[in-house]
């Protein structure tokens, strides 16, 4: 992430495909997390395609709101 924020001729963007994850665990939730922190530090905005309402939960339980504003 470090690299893409680097260039600034065009915005940055992760996608995660979630379609083909039948379930998460704790622990994928947290590393999921701290990857969208770490988007949101360097200004990428993060799209999550196919996620679960269980997912997004955890998600907004446990990341700064900010995480969510773009």
């Amino acid at each position: 992430m470090k690299q893409v924020s680097g260039d600034a001729s065009r915005p940055a963007r992760l996608l995660l495909d979630l379609a083909g994850v039948s379930g998460l665990d704790f622990s994928a939730v947290i590393v999921l997390g701290r990857a969208l922190l770490a988007a949101d530090s360097t200004g990428a905005q993060v799209v999550l395609s196919a996620s679960t309402e269980q997912l997004l939960f955890g998600f907004k339980r446990d990341l700064p709101a900010a995480a969510f504003a773009r």
